[in-house]
Formats: structure tokens, C-alpha cells, sequence
């Protein structure tokens, strides 16, 4: 049994402790005490510093970790999507398994123990079963012309069988708006609610989003011809792309709107007006790898309680580490909370991916893992702040 002490416990069951005590027998937490309650004090393992539970990533695709590096910065996302479909597989199957084991590893080294990780193809699939993290795969369907909606869904479900077989755990989702039809949507909410089980769809990652919505105009429309895919089907509908998908997709379970770099007040003011329970991820590196724009994250995180953060991929980032973007966030917004970050990073990342019966906080039962974030200062993380997993 071990007793594991901070200058702060984040439990997230409750506020928090200051000098607590956490007791924990082979992962499970046994108790939260109090220091005084601990007959032999020489038992206590003491960290300067701030626990909180194992940390979640609410959104990542390990599939692209031999990227790192290979994608320039700054470019905008249609750019971004070039560069990333002609590097995808200039190296072997053998080369993209490695980088995805070590990314892995990595993220397991940065106190993640669960990640929400989307798949486009199955070479993840084996990391994953030998993984120590928890991984909800989401297969991610790709078909805006209608024509291709059955064959795609079918080769979803075909991957989602894969999965089950390997004792791995997994939805369908959207890519993105401008790149699924609202048929295809429809087909993924109705195999989603008959599953019970949470998606995800990339969010207003990029202006040239709405162009493409409201006026069929735009660098979307420069990709499509790039690409030789027809759009003639396609039909602007005069209104922002949250406002025209939205009800194809959203259903019964959580969906996870990812991104959401250029949604606007007037987005948020008809979510919260319609979809009040709607679940927000904040990529801030890849944001700022991408397009050199950070989501409005203090209007979307004070009108919205289900906030959770993502590290994207390492096409896109230099890490994928929670911490990281947890300083990244407060960086831009330096009046959130450090407990706010906290509750997105680990517990309500849990809430999503329906794990929270064992992940997202510190309580008796529990197997959360436990995190200690060091160089506090004042309530704050720091550029020195840097993350230690004890458990």
C-alpha cells in the first residue's frame, strides 16, 4: 500500500485537498485522507507540487506519428491536407507501426491513460491491443458524394467488427462537414444512438468552412478540383456549417464538436440556444500549427460545461502531451482555472468516452492513474511546469 501526498490533490470528486493523502493498493484508490490521519507519517511518499488524476486525450490519431516533422507549420488546412495525403505512406507499414509505438509509449510516459483516437485504416489496431492506455477508436467515414455513402459505411463497419475481435473498444464518426453527406451523418447518429456510444466530428477548423457552406465558394472548392472529385451535388445552404450539419449528426449520445478554431459568437449563441449538452475539444497546438488561430476557448468554456482537450496528431503538434496544451491554453487564456484545465484533461475527457466508472477522478474503487504537475506558481501553470506519473 502506498501513501502519496501533494501540496494539492485534485480528486475532482469534490474541491481541493491541500496536504491530502492518497491511499492506493496495486493502482486502485483505497482512500483520500488527511495527513494527520496516517498513524506513521514516515509511510508518506511527499511531492511538492499538485496530483490529479490520469490524464485523457479526448482526441488524437496515432496513425499519423511518422509524420512528425514532415508537414510544414502555418499553411492553412487544405494545404495542411495535401501535404498530409502525398507524406502519408512514403514510408513502409513496418516504419508507421514503430512511430506509432513510441508515441504511444510516450503518451503512457506523460500520465495519459486513456485516449479517444481516431482511425482511418487498421494499422493501429495491433498498438493498441498491446497498449497500457485505454483506446476508444473512432473510425473515422469519409463519402460527401452520396453515391459512395453505402460502400464507405460498410467498410466502417467492417473495421468496427475488426476491432471487437481484438477486444478493442470503438464508433463510427464524421470527418468533417465539408467532407461527409448529411446521409452519411444521418447513418452514423443512428448507428451510433443503437450502440450507445459517443463520436466526434472535426469542427470549423478552418474559415474557408462556412465559404463552403454558405456560398460553395472557397479553397474547398479548389481542393475538390485538385483532388478530380466532383461536387456538382453539393448545394450551399446560405448558413455556417454547424448550423446546416448539425441536426443529421447529433443524437442520442455524446458527440464531440473538435476544433472549433473559427466558430462564432453567433454559432454559440444558436448551439446553446439547441444543443446546450453538445461537447467541446481544444487542440490548441494543432490550432496553432494549422492555422495560426486559437478557438474562442473562454466564450465556449463559459457557456459550456463539457469542454475536454486533444493533442491532435504529430502531423500536427511537436508532443502529444495533455500538460503541454493545458500550458498552451493558459497561455492564451490566463484567466481559466487550473482546476478547469484539470476537470477538461481528466475527468470530463472520461465523461465522453464513458469510462468514469474507473478513469477521470481520484475516488475510492477507482483506477484513474495519478499525475503530479510540478512548478506551480500562484495557481498557475508555468513554462517549467512539467508532468511526473506516480501511478
Amino acid at each position: 500500500m502506498k501513501f502519496i501526498s501533494a501540496d494539492t490533490i485534485f480528486t475532482l470528486a469534490g474541491p481541493p485537498i491541500k496536504n491530502g493523502v492518497v491511499v492506493v493498493e496495486n493502482g486502485k484508490i483505497e482512500d483520500v485522507l488527511s495527513t494527520s490521519e496516517i498513524p506513521d507519517q514516515s509511510r508518506i511518499e511527499k511531492h511538492a507540487g499538485v496530483i490529479c488524476p490520469g490524464f485523457v486525450n479526448a482526441h488524437c490519431h496515432l496513425e499519423l506519428s511518422h509524420l512528425f516533422g514532415t508537414i510544414d507549420s502555418g499553411t492553412g488546412l487544405k494545404n495542411f491536407a495535401l501535404q498530409l495525403m502525398i507524406q502519408r505512406n512514403l514510408l513502409g507499414l513496418e516504419s508507421r507501426v514503430e512511430a506509432m509505438k513510441v508515441a504511444d509509449e510516450k503518451m503512457w510516459e506523460n500520465g495519459i491513460v486513456a485516449v479517444g483516437d481516431i482511425s482511418n485504416v487498421m494499422e493501429s489496431f495491433s498498438v493498441k491491443q498491446n497498449s497500457k492506455i485505454f483506446y476508444h477508436t473512432f473510425i473515422e467515414l469519409l463519402a460527401l458524394d452520396v453515391a459512395r455513402k453505402e460502400m464507405v459505411f460498410g467498410f466502417g463497419s467492417a473495421m468496427i467488427e475488426n476491432l471487437k475481435s481484438l477486444g478493442l473498444s470503438g464508433s463510427l464518426c464524421a470527418h468533417a462537414p465539408y467532407s461527409v453527406s448529411l446521409g452519411l451523418m444521418m447513418d452514423i447518429k443512428t448507428w451510433n444512438d443503437q450502440h450507445n456510444t459517443s463520436h466526434t466530428i472535426h469542427n470549423q477548423e478552418t474559415r474557408e468552412e462556412d465559404l463552403f457552406f454558405q456560398k460553395k465558394e472557397g479553397s474547398f472548392v479548389e481542393l475538390y478540383q485538385a483532388l478530380g472529385i466532383s461536387i456538382d451535388h453539393f448545394k450551399a445552404s446560405g448558413k455556417s456549417s454547424v448550423q446546416t450539419y448539425l441536426s443529421s449528426l447529433f443524437g442520442k449520445t455524446n458527440l464531440l464538436l473538435v476544433h472549433n478554431t473559427f466558430t462564432r459568437e453567433e454559432d454559440l449563441l444558436w448551439l446553446k440556444n439547441n444543443y446546450p449538452e453538445i461537447w467541446f475539444c481544444f487542440c490548441a497546438k494543432a490550432n496553432q500549427y494549422i492555422e495560426n488561430e486559437l478557438p474562442p476557448i473562454h466564450k465556449i468554456s463559459s457557456q459550456f460545461k463539457n469542454n475536454t482537450i486533444g493533442t491532435d496528431s504529430l502531423a500536427s503538434n511537436n508532443s502529444l502531451s495533455i500538460l503541454e496544451e493545458m500550458k498552451a491554453i493558459q497561455h492564451a487564456e490566463k484567466d481559466i482555472l487550473l482546476s478547469d484545465l484539470i476537470t477538461w484533461g481528466c475527468l470530463n475527457g472520461a465523461r465522453f468516452l464513458g469510462i468514469e466508472n474507473w478513469a477521470g477522478s481520484i475516488e475510492k474503487g477507482k483506477m484513474p492513474g495519478i499525475n503530479l504537475i510540478t512548478e506551480i506558481k500562484e495557481g498557475k501553470l508555468t513554462n517549467e511546469s512539467e508532468v511526473k506519473k506516480l501511478i
